[in-house]
């Protein structure tokens, strides 16, 4: 029932920016091309700001983002929407807050150095520097939006929503199917179950909507 699943599920979407300063060296691409005479198979690229620490806890700090909202949502077929049940959105929300103000610090941080890095630049960077590709305002490539809706239904919704169950029942069946097969092998070599293992056993099947793992 299309109407009862989207009672019970919140979409979210995240966006968690960084700027990489990475660009494409045009010079030393055409000279590399020149070198192996080729047309445009050769591309070089130089990282403006790579040993930047801050930058690096930056870039650090989204993949934790990335990597904690993919284990506790569900996919949609959009990119960037995921599922989360409802009523836990207020948990997910929390952990959100506490990233996005170590987020918000480490970018401060990052402003704060910037002018220094860009100056020093011409020097660090020698022949490679692009002066053209360093950002006038450099908060604009960062931010740490996070937004939450109840989920649509009729209209194209409901076709969407059937697709979007389907792909995040789909992944929540393979994790099972792995996590049995890990416990299986587990208490096949030991023997037992320790309780550490049935905790785990325990989260995965909380994941099940209406399932009292009690």
């Amino acid at each position: 029932n299309i109407a009862r699943i989207a009672e019970r599920l919140k979409i979210v979407t995240v966006s968690v920016g960084c700027w990489s300063g990475r660009h494409r060296h045009d010079d030393e691409s055409r000279a590399e091309n020149a070198r192996h005479g080729t047309t445009d198979e050769a591309e070089v690229y130089v990282y403006l700001c790579k040993n930047s620490d801050t930058l690096k806890k930056i870039a650090a700090l989204r993949a934790t983002v990335k990597a904690w909202n993919k284990l506790h949502t569900k996919p949609t077929i959009h990119r960037g929407m995921y599922f989360v049940p409802l009523m836990k959105e207020f948990e997910h929300a929390q952990k959100m807050g506490e990233f996005k103000a170590e987020y918000e610090k480490l970018v401060d941080q990052f402003r704060m150095e910037y002018p220094a890095i860009k100056a020093a630049a011409p020097q660090a960077l020698k022949g490679l520097n692009l002066a053209s590709k360093w950002p006038m305002d450099i908060g604009s490539k960062f931010g740490f939006d996070l937004n939450y809706m109840s989920c649509p239904t009729g209209k194209g919704w409901d076709e969407w929503l059937a697709v979007s169950a389907k792909a995040a029942t789909d992944e929540l069946s393979e994790n099972l199917r792995k996590a049995v097969e890990k416990y299986a092998e587990r208490f096949a070599s030991e023997g037992k179950l320790h309780k550490s293992t049935i905790e785990n056993i325990r989260e995965i099947l909380s994941e099940i909507p209406d399932f009292d793992a009690d």
